[in-house]
Formats: structure tokens, sequence, C-alpha cells
């Protein structure tokens, strides 16, 4: 705790003396992403939440280089959870995005998450 004082860290936390919490004013990507898919499974085709969900769907796998076994858990059903996005939205998991705001997405591998193609 003492080492994020003097970074500015201090108002991101919630500290007292038994827990330490993230702030509720602090958003976590990996939260936002799950309540967007949630939503648009649940058929919420909001055009401002696609453009929102694009950019996070195509970010990557959840802590992808970890090991431990809850982290396993959760990775999986995220990328379940992102492939069932992508389906949705009509791109399926080897077919090019066509009109997306963050640019086409291409699936190049099968094991690898979808990301932006650099121009």
């Amino acid at each position: 705790m003492w080492r994020l004082r003097p970074a500015g860290a201090e108002p991101l936390l919630l500290i007292d003396p038994q827990y330490l919490q993230l702030s509720p004013d602090v958003a976590v990507d990996w939260h936002d992403a799950v309540d967007g898919i949630e939503r648009l499974l649940r058929g919420d085709l909001d055009p401002d939440l696609v453009a929102e969900l694009l950019p996070l769907l195509g970010a990557g796998e959840l802590l992808d280089k970890w090991v431990e076994s809850w982290v396993a858990q959760e990775r999986t059903r995220y990328h379940d959870m992102r492939s069932r996005a992508f389906e949705a939205l009509g791109h399926g998991a080897d077919k090019q995005v066509v009109h997306s705001v963050c640019g086409p997405l291409r699936r190049s591998h099968p094991d690898r998450a979808a990301q932006p193609r650099r121009p």
C-alpha cells in the first residue's frame, strides 16, 4: 500500500484494516464486456452497445498467460461467451467482420481470439 500512495492510486481503492478492493468508480473492461455480451445475447442489438463491444471482443482471451485453475475456468467461460457474441453479430468464428467500428476483424487461427487488422 505504501507504494501505491505516491503513485496516486489511492483514489482507485477502498482500504480498511482487513480488506482491499477496487473503488466502485473503477471500470473493469472484463465486467463491461461480460455485461455487454449478456445484453447482446438477450437480443439487444443497440448500435452503441455493438460499437462498445467490438473492441472488447477483439481484445483477446482473459488472462491468457495465467495458469491458476480458477482463471482457466473463467477463461473458458469468457471464450464461450465471446464466441456466442460473434455468432449473434453474424460474424461466425471464421467469417470476416465487414462493417465494424474498429475495422475488419478476422479470425486467423481457430485457437486464437479475433484481433483488429492494422492498416
